[in-house]
């Protein structure tokens, strides 16, 4: 009598071993989709960024000239530098101009460079020597190239350095 009543049989136990397999199994599947969608939403993000092109800096080629200036001129001076405007006031080109103290290419090439990259995205690169006196570069964010060109005197030291968005 007493036998049957407060024994447990051994089918019990499987299914009841069946059942927390399973919930495990269920649980395990729910946290690797969440990681997955996680990872997804994650990649998604990554690739949205990535995909919105940089806007250009004011003041430098391929951004807006924001000095003030006469709106109606493609062609503007300002603090010894020449701008070559677009229909929006965008820069197509910048010239900085030395004066009348050329620069020596030869020896001071830190600082032609320094006042090159000062109309360049921050993230503008050197990629190659076109000639003697041309280089380009290129910025990954905005997908855009400079074309660094020297103005030399009769003596070959540079009057003025242009940084252009034109090839020639």
């Amino acid at each position: 009598m007493f036998g049957s009543c407060g024994s447990h049989s051994d089918d019990d136990e499987t299914e009841d071993t069946k059942v927390t397999e399973s919930d495990k199994k269920e649980t395990e599947k729910e946290s690797e989709k969440a990681e997955k969608v996680e990872k997804e939403s994650e990649k998604e993000e990554k690739e949205s960024t990535e995909t919105v092109a940089a806007t250009p800096q004011d003041n430098t080629v391929y951004g807006k000239l924001t000095e003030p200036h006469d709106a109606e001129k493609s062609m503007v001076v300002i603090n010894g530098t020449t701008y070559l405007l677009g229909d929006t006031d965008n820069i197509l080109q910048a010239e900085k101009s030395f004066g009348k103290f050329p620069v020596d290419r030869n020896i001071d090439k830190e600082f032609l460079n320094q006042h090159a990259r000062d109309y360049m995205a921050d993230d503008a690169e050197f990629v190659s020597n076109i000639s003697d006196i041309k280089q380009k570069y290129h910025s990954k964010s905005l997908n855009k190239d400079y074309y660094v060109s020297y103005v030399l005197g009769d003596k070959g030291q540079v009057l003025s350095v242009i940084i252009s968005s034109l090839k020639d």
